[in-house]
């Protein structure tokens, strides 16, 4: 499968809540993806495109000397292909040209895809958040030094 990845631009907003919507419970809308991109400056978003459509999307949040995790998503129909696994390092790198200590994230304690994914990148559990989701499910605290 060819496909490049690539810093989104405020073009990508529409495809990155379409993508939230199609795979989250509480998606973004497509003026938060916009007014993040545009206006933030410790905002980072990156997009696989594939065939001018964009099928998958990372973005984080640098805070002092670390990256936090927002979401990263790959449209079903592209897992598989190591995009995910791809945009994790150019996370990494990103992280380390800013010149962060590590990356955090939370996530899901039901989501063992990702956990796998976030393990086979480097991750490693560090703590709970008993009850972080709005359904009560807890999350997972992970860190990856830079």
């Amino acid at each position: 499968m060819n496909y490049k990845i690539r810093l989104a631009t405020t073009e990508d907003a529409k495809s990155l809540s379409a993508i939230e919507q199609a795979l989250f419970t509480g998606p973004r809308s497509e003026a938060t993806f916009k007014s993040s991109i545009e206006l933030d400056d410790n905002a980072v978003a990156i997009v696989a495109e594939s065939n001018g459509a964009v099928i998958a999307y990372a973005d984080v949040y640098k805070a002092y000397d670390e990256l936090q995790l927002n979401n990263i998503a790959v449209l079903e129909q592209y897992r598989g292909n190591h995009i995910a696994e791809q945009m994790m390092q150019i996370l990494a790198d990103t992280g380390r040209e800013l010149e962060c200590q590590t990356i955090t994230l939370e996530v899901r304690e039901s989501n063992e895809p990702a956990i796998k994914l976030y393990e086979k990148c480097g991750f490693h559990r560090v703590g709970m958040r008993k009850n972080y989701y709005s359904d009560n499910e807890n999350a997972i605290l992970m860190d990856k030094e830079l």
